[in-house]
């Protein structure tokens, strides 16, 4: 499943790579987006925006069956470091952050659509939120993976492995809660 991008968001820094190269950095007007080729689609990844707001509620309500928190969403969108993905104008994957310290966020949220689930989108996707933690000065990312929150479709398994292969290292395992940390 994914949700359609609203009005505006989808051609902020999004345009159609022509390149033969699997993956190619598009600049524009100080903003850059990634295309990325992956299943034969092509995906663009860029900086979470405001006037995404209805298309990540939608996707949050519809992969983690619960109402997301507005006013919680909104900060995140404009005060912190974000990410969406794109794939022929519909919302598939968004991550975004709050400032976990003065010099670390944490990965408040990352989601994608089962649907369209793509792990090379994912971690690109990932690449794109730290990148831009880093801009905004952040020396690191925490995060949080649980088998304890409420199980919504996106929640089969978990993400560690994914986060392993990304650059992050187990701090703490519970069991059921690992808690992972990366220095940008």
């Amino acid at each position: 499943m994914g949700v359609a991008a609203t009005a505006g968001s989808a051609g902020s820094g999004c345009w159609a790579n022509h390149s033969s190269e699997p993956t190619h950095v598009a600049q524009r007007a100080g903003t850059a987006a990634l295309m990325l080729h992956s299943r034969g689609e092509a995906a663009c990844v860029r900086a979470g925006e405001p006037s995404d707001l209805n298309s990540v509620c939608d996707l949050y309500r519809a992969e983690l069956c619960r109402e997301p928190q507005i006013a919680r969403v909104t900060h995140f969108l404009t005060d912190f470091p974000s990410a969406v993905a794109l794939r022929e104008g519909l919302l598939v994957d968004f991550a975004y952050g709050v400032r976990f310290a003065p010099d670390n966020i944490g990965l408040a949220n990352i989601v994608d659509s089962t649907e369209q689930r793509d792990a090379r989108l994912a971690a690109v996707l990932l690449a794109r939120f730290e990148e831009g933690a880093r801009t905004a000065g952040f020396r690191g990312v925490i995060l949080v993976n649980s088998d304890l929150y409420p199980a919504g479709r996106t929640l089969t398994r978990s993400a560690s492995r994914f986060y392993l292969r990304n650059g992050y290292e187990l701090l703490r395992d519970t069991g059921s809660t690992r808690v992972f940390f990366k220095t940008l």
